[in-house]
């Protein structure tokens, strides 16, 4: 296996529109640490995939589309690529479609951005060197689970009796004088350890910042997993969620990184091996409106503009891109072009119990939360609110907790599975 990194600062002018939370009303006023976008080019066999990582809330589908056809017409040995977003709530707004309130995106930045994406793939596959594979898994534990039952309703507090994915995977890739070109890290947590109107790669960029210090020269690549209900376990004495400042940001990041080097002393030898799948599902939307998540939300500035965003969106079904990528006789990743909830990537380690599976949310697109069916039942947030800032006309139905998983099954059968596909 051959792979070639390149890296960059992308953190944005002052006066761009911050991206994640609803509360904000002006632009942003400064940095509090820098963005970053990573590419890798990794090449065995006859294949070569992209993988671009980078500080921001979410990649748009159709830009990701654009930029993967320019990437693939450059470079027709390429076979796909992988946007994975950290889902930063400290970066620019980076899709179209959504509800203003999250932020609008800046045209100039967008086209900025592709064309800083091709410029690291030409240096990234200038770069290309042989490398040898490794694997291991540890635990980090500083989520939790948001959902929890209050009065017959599901309110955003800490719920530790609810499931969340402690599993830290660490992907290896060393050069043949035994140093460390690159790792990839990951991990299930929202990075919402900070608000206000300053840039911040929040958590997963004080973790990198400590990997890349612990070991010079190293390119450390985050990948964000199934998080669309966990968050930072910031808590005060009420019980209730907190945002942190600087101090919490690199304590948490500082966890994450910590547990990523100590992991290389427990690497294993994987056995390189290099595919990628596809495949596209039609997800279906509530036909009954859900009852109101906000108090009078008539008269909130969260529906008017709502209203229009979906003015001739009847009839719309979404369309999930499921993405495979298989780097070895072991190591899968799994990426989902939406918001995934953490059952979801339980459910796939469950599913394939003799690989070690990535889950990744937020890759190339984002149509929304997609969370099981015992959560439309429920409610909150993730089904009666987030619909709204996504620009869609209605909740994702039940139905497509069982979409998600024919659409996995779909795929082709894993290299060395040996009909392991167990558990639902």
């Amino acid at each position: 296996m051959r792979v070639g990194v390149a890296s960059t600062e992308i953190t944005p002018p002052v006066g761009i529109q911050l991206a994640g939370y609803a509360f904000r009303d002006r632009p942003a006023e400064g940095a509090r640490d820098e963005l970053t976008m990573q590419v890798m080019v990794i090449e065995h066999d006859g294949t070569r995939v992209g993988m671009v990582t980078a500080d921001v809330i979410w990649f748009d589908a159709e830009w990701s589309d654009e930029v993967r056809r320019a990437w693939i017409a450059a470079d027709p040995q390429l076979t796909d690529v992988w946007f994975a977003a950290s889902h930063t709530h400290g970066g620019p707004q980076t899709a179209k479609g959504m509800h203003p309130l999250l932020g609008k995106p800046s045209d100039q930045y967008l086209v900025w951005l592709k064309q800083t994406v091709l410029r690291l793939a030409d240096q990234a596959a200038a770069d290309l060197e042989d490398v040898t594979l490794f694997s291991a898994q540890g635990r980090c534990s500083f989520s939790v689970n948001r959902r929890r039952l209050e009065d017959g309703r599901v309110v955003m507090k800490p719920e530790d009796s609810g499931p969340r994915d402690d599993c830290v995977t660490v992907v290896g890739f060393r050069r043949e004088d035994r140093t460390w070109k690159s790792l990839w890290f990951h991990y299930t947590c929202h990075p919402t350890v900070a608000g206000g109107y300053d840039f911040t790669a929040d958590y997963p960029g004080a973790a990198r910042r400590w990997i890349e210090t612990a070991l010079p020269g190293v390119q450390a690549m985050f990948l964000q997993g199934c998080c669309g209900d966990i968050r930072p376990r910031l808590v005060d004495e009420r019980g209730a969620f907190y945002r942190g400042g600087p101090v919490e940001v690199e304590r948490l990041g500082r966890l994450l990184g910590r547990e990523v080097v100590r992991l290389l002393t427990d690497m294993e030898t994987e056995v390189p091996y290099l595919s990628t799948e596809s495949h596209k599902v039609e997800m279906p939307l509530q036909t009954v409106a859900p009852r109101p998540f906000l108090p009078d939300i008539e008269a909130s500035r969260l529906y008017p503009a709502w209203r229009e965003l979906v003015r001739g969106k009847t009839g719309l079904r979404p369309v999930l891109h499921i993405r495979r990528l298989q780097i070895s006789e072991r190591v899968v990743l799994y990426g989902f072009s939406a918001e995934m909830t953490v059952e979801y990537g339980l459910w796939l380690r469950r599913r394939f119990p003799r690989h070690r599976i990535i889950p990744v949310g937020y890759v190339n697109g984002c149509v929304g939360y997609l969370c099981p069916a015992r959560y439309v039942d429920e409610g909150g947030y993730e089904v009666e609110e987030s619909y709204l800032y996504f620009g869609l006309p209605a909740p994702f139905s039940r139905e497509a907790e069982e979409r998600v998983k024919r659409g996995i099954a779909a795929l082709p059968g894993l290299r060395n599975d040996q009909k392991e596909e167990a558990g639902s």
